[in-house]
Order: structure tokens, then sequence, then C-alpha cells
């Protein structure tokens, strides 16, 4: 066959080839090319992100740096002024008389036009050793511990005086109870003792305190994302300061990893966690970044990548088609001018510009189309137009009218003679003949096929007379259906031939019909010799030239009525076959309901094709009735 047909084993006409070809070829390396874009890209986004949150961790470092930076300043201003030393080494009786000491005998006013700047700082509160009433500010109107005495039994006062003057820094909530009475804000206190200048006596007790909103405005502004988080512990491992949704988990997870901070980043379950202590007060910064965020620009990046890869396949696309077309369109060319010279039409050629294979695969089919035209009119020509007579004569004898009138001619004959049975047997064949032999349509009514059925079944009788009886059990509700021609006929036949014409005895086919549910229901019964399971098989299988086939009126053997049910009904058709040796045979045909004509109309005009005559419900025909 020409080569423009579907190849067997592989399915793809060669213009589809070709284009897979190209791709074949440009895939793998769009493929890899877009693989290491992506890769580049990739490792690019993540040491991006990598060096941004570093970044984002060092402002953070910085900022807090410059908070911390300005109560140092104060810090070491209140302890190495000289007013301030002398107040705090002073005779408490001597100094108390005066209520306003503060302000007249140190530098106190000093502070006030500090914090005035430095408005970051909420609260300032000096405890003197010696008993004196204590120097405080607040911003935020908490109330402090009234003396020093108060504060002895503090942990951050302990923590103090174990560092010999140097700044202990903590954490402060609202309803802690210790440093103030009444605390109004969430704060980070940096508490020290105080010394004289040569570090051997204890002067008194410094606490400031950082409102949180400092440390949260620091904290946000330094958020690439806003569902990040930031957690920062101090240098004995306590909690200072949680900004965002931070995980308890998480939390102490990091606590324990704290003495491990590195330069790369952690990974803790959904999230990225980069890391900073501060040199100055040993705290240890933590910002937890969400690996979804990172998921994300990877997807993106690898959408992108994507999509490049689509474009670039996609302009192929048109390319590559062109080239087909180039390839396959003298093919095509070659291929419909076979399909004319296959039906009949002998002065096909085909024009292919260039010296290429297919141009000499073309110019080889020219050759060969003059070559069978030349031996044809040579040949044949002559010996087909002598052999049309003879054709037309053959025909002639076979024609349908000229059996048609011959069997006409044979009933009047019966009919002047008082032949009844005769005339009618003549009559019953001249319909089936003209019922089968008909071109018309290939379905037909449930009642045409019963017609079929009867005429053959009265033709039988002529062989069978008083050795077969016959019954028809149709309910009238399905003459009007459609049913494909010849459905129940080869059955009865079956039965006659398979049955009756071995059994030489007096037998009996019954054939009913009914409505059963959304099918018809068709039943062929006789009580002839049967048939085991492996004979069935052997039916249903058997071709139309098999055994009996010559006997067939409507040449229609048992498998060519199941082949025609799949191709009308497919898997709703139902055909199946019981049989008992010795006890005869039942045929089941259930076919699914088709919408039959108007039965009102057909009751009014004989000639509709429903062919609802008047015909009864049931028939029979029983040896010696």
């Amino acid at each position: 066959m020409c080569g423009m047909k579907r190849n067997e084993h592989t399915g793809m006409r060669i213009g589809h080839k070709i284009v897979l070809s190209i791709y074949a070829v440009l895939l793998p390396t769009f493929l890899i090319v877009e693989s290491i874009i992506y890769w580049n890209s990739h490792s690019a986004v993540i040491s991006e992100r990598t060096r941004q949150y570093k970044r984002a961790v060092s402002s953070i470092d910085e900022n807090i740096g410059y908070l911390e930076q300005d109560m140092l300043e104060i810090a070491t201003y209140l302890s190495i002024n000289y007013e301030i030393q002398r107040v705090l080494m002073s005779d408490p009786e001597e100094t108390a008389e005066d209520p306003l000491f503060w302000s007249n005998k140190t530098p106190v006013n000093v502070i006030k036009d500090i914090l005035a700047v430095k408005t970051k700082i909420a609260t300032v509160a000096l405890y003197p050793e010696n008993g004196l009433r204590p120097f405080t500010i607040s911003r935020d109107r908490s109330v402090f511990a009234p003396n020093i005495a108060n504060l002895r039994g503090l942990d951050i006062y302990k923590r103090a005086a174990a560092g010999n003057g140097v700044i202990v820094w903590s954490r402060v909530n609202s309803d802690d109870i210790g440093l103030f009475i009444n605390n109004r804000s969430d704060k980070i206190v940096a508490c020290s003792e105080l010394y004289d200048l040569s570090k051997r006596r204890k002067l008194g007790f410094l606490s400031l305190g950082i409102d949180l909103e400092g440390y949260e405005s620091i904290c946000a502004n330094a958020m690439p994302q806003n569902n990040e988080a930031v957690l920062i512990f101090d240098s004995d491992g306590s909690e200072m300061f949680r900004y965002g949704d931070v995980p308890d988990e998480a939390a102490a997870w990091l606590r324990e990893r704290d003495p491990n901070v590195t330069d790369e980043p952690l990974e803790y379950e959904k999230y990225y966690i980069f890391s900073q202590r501060r040199e100055t007060s040993g705290q240890t910064i933590f910002y937890l970044s969400r690996k979804s965020d990172w998921d994300a620009w990877t997807r993106s990046g690898f959408l992108i990548t994507c999509l490049s890869a689509l474009a670039l396949l996609g302009g192929v696309w048109p390319l590559s088609s062109f080239a087909s077309r180039i390839v396959t369109r003298p093919i095509m060319l070659l291929y419909a001018s076979m399909n004319k010279f296959k039906s009949g039409d002998f002065n096909q050629q085909v024009h292919v510009e260039g010296n290429d294979e297919i141009s000499e695969l073309a110019e080889t089919f020219n050759t060969m189309v003059s070559d069978i035209r030349e031996q044809i009119d040579k040949n044949y020509v002559l010996a087909l137009r002598e052999k049309q007579s003879e054709l037309n004569a053959l025909q002639a004898q076979i024609n349908p009218h000229f059996l048609y009138n011959a069997l006409d001619a044979l009933y009047w004959q019966a009919t002047e003679c008082c032949q009844e049975r005769l005339a009618d047997d003549i009559l019953a064949m001249s319909e089936l003949f003209r019922m089968l032999l008909s071109n018309g349509n290939s379905e037909v009514t449930v009642e045409q096929e019963l017609k079929i059925v009867r005429h053959y079944l009265q033709i039988q009788k002529l062989r069978f007379d008083k050795k077969m009886n016959y019954s028809i059990e149709v309910e009238n509700e399905l003459l009007p259906y459609q049913i494909p021609k010849l459905i129940i006929q080869p059955f009865v036949e079956n039965a006659i031939v398979h049955g009756m014409e071995k059994n030489g005895t007096w037998g009996r086919i019954r054939i009913t019909g009914r409505i059963d549910g959304d099918f018809l229901s068709f039943t062929v019964e006789d009580s002839g010799i049967g048939m085991s399971n492996e004979r069935i098989q052997e039916i249903l299988k058997a071709k139309d030239d098999d055994r009996y086939a010559y006997q067939r009126v409507g040449h229609y053997a048992v498998r060519n009525v199941k082949e025609r049910m799949n191709l009308r009904y497919g898997a709703a058709a139902e055909l199946t076959i019981e049989s008992e040796l010795n006890i005869g045979t039942k045929v089941q045909i259930k076919l699914p309901l088709i919408v039959p004509c108007c039965r009102e109309a057909a009751a009014k005009n004989k000639n509709l094709g429903c062919g609802l005559q008047g015909q009864p419900t049931w028939e029979r025909n029983e040896a010696g009735l």
C-alpha cells in the first residue's frame, strides 16, 4: 500500500516523524541548557537571599547596638561623674537634709537633657548603697522600687553584683514586680553595680530601661517578609525578645544550640535560621525565615525556566512544520495519484520538481502507469467488451422480476386448478423471495420480520407436512419496533436444518416475543436433537460458506447475525444458545428498544411502514389442524 498510509508498527505519518525527529534532537539540548540556566539561577537566588538575610541580621544587630550604646554612655557618665560619686560616698544624714540634693549637688539635669534627645530610653534609676533616696526618671510613668533594700533579693541584682561593674541585660515584662512596683510596659533593662574609681567600694545600683517598641521597630524595618520572626537570647541563654510568630519548639531548640552560632543558616523543620552574636552584650540574635518562601522563589525560577523552554519549543513548531510540509507535499501528490489509479484512472501523472529520491519515485510511478495503461489497451479492453454482452444475458436470467412473474404465473395456474394449498405455498414463496431479494432498508419492523418467518415456515411445511408444528407468540406491542432484517429467521432455519432434518420424527418450533424492561426479547425453541456446548461454539463461529450455507434462504449464518447485532447495538445486545442432547435447543435474542413509528397513524393508514394491519398476536400451525 502507498507510503502515506499509517505504518502498522509506528502508527505515525512521515510528517509527524520529521517533526518528532527535529524535537528529538532539539529537546534534549533545550533541557540541558535550561537545566544549567535554572541551576545557575537557583544558586544565584539562594546566594542572594542568604546575603539578604545576613544583612538583615546585621542590621538588627547594628541598630540594637545603637540603642545599647546610648544606654552605655549614660551608665558611663553616671559611674564616673565626680559630683555623683561624692553624693554616693557622702554621709546620708547630712545629704538627706536637702530634699533636692540630686538637683543641687549633681548634674542630673544633664541626664534629663540627654534623655530628651535619646527618646528610646524609657527609664533611669540610680539606687545609692548609703541609703539615700534613689534618683529615678520614667517616661512611661512606671513606679520604681522605693530603695535598694527591695532589690537585693532579685536575680538581676545578684547577676549585676556578680558582674563586678559589667552591665547585665535582662527583660522585664509589664506584670513583673521587682525593679518596679508598677511597670507600664515591657522593657529591656541594663543593670550594673557602681564602684568608686579604685573599684574597691560599692557605691550604688544602676538600672536603665528601653521600651520593647524600639526593638520591634528595628525588627519590622529590617524584615524583607512580613511572615518572618526574630528571637534574641541573653548571654545566659534566657529569652529576651521575640518578634513575629516563633513556635515554642523552635525557641527551645535554638536555646540548646545557642553556643553553636555559625555563618551558615540552620535548618529546623519549616524554617531557615540565621544567627549572629553581639560582642558587647553577649546576646544572640536569631532570624527565622520560612522555607515555604524559599520554595516559592525556587518555583518561580523553575516556572520562568519552563515557560522559556516552552516558548523555545513553541517557536520551533512552525519551523519544523514548514520543513515537514516541504518533504511531505510531493509524497501527498504521489499518494493522491495512486488512489486515483487504484480507482481506475489510468491517465495519472505526477509532476514533482527536484532531483531527490521522491522525484525519482514519482518518475518511476509515471512510467509504471504508462506501461500498465498500454497493456490494458492492447490486451484487455477488447476482451472486456466481448464479455459484456454475455454478462448482460446472465444478469437477465437472474433478474428478480423474472422470478416474481414466473411465481405469479404458477400461482394463478394453481388457483384456476382449484389447488388452493399449492397456490398459497407458491404465494408464500413469492412473498418470501420478494422480501429477501429486496434492496431496501437493512432494518424492518418486528411485524415484517415475522412475515418472513411465516412465509419461510409455510414453505418448509411442504417438506415436513405433519411432522412439524410451529407457533408464533409475539405481543402486539412489539410489532412496530425496528430491528435488523433477518435477525430471527436464521435461527428458525437452524432449528429445521439442525433439528428437524436430523431428527426424522415429529418436531415442534416455538417463537415468542415480549418486552423485557428496555429490551425486545425473542426466543426460538425447538424439540430437535439438541447439541453439545462444543457444537454451539462451532455454530457461533461458523462462516457463511460452511455446511448448510447452501440451504439458507437469506444466506446469513449465526455468526453473521451475531456480528450484525454487535455492529448495530454493541455490548447492549445479547445472544444466548442453550441446548440439551435429544431434548432440544433454545435461542434467546435481546435487543435494545428502538422507538417505533406512530401506532395511531398506522391504524389510520395501512400503507405506513409500521405494518399494523390487524395481524393476530398469536399464530399457531399445528399438524393435523
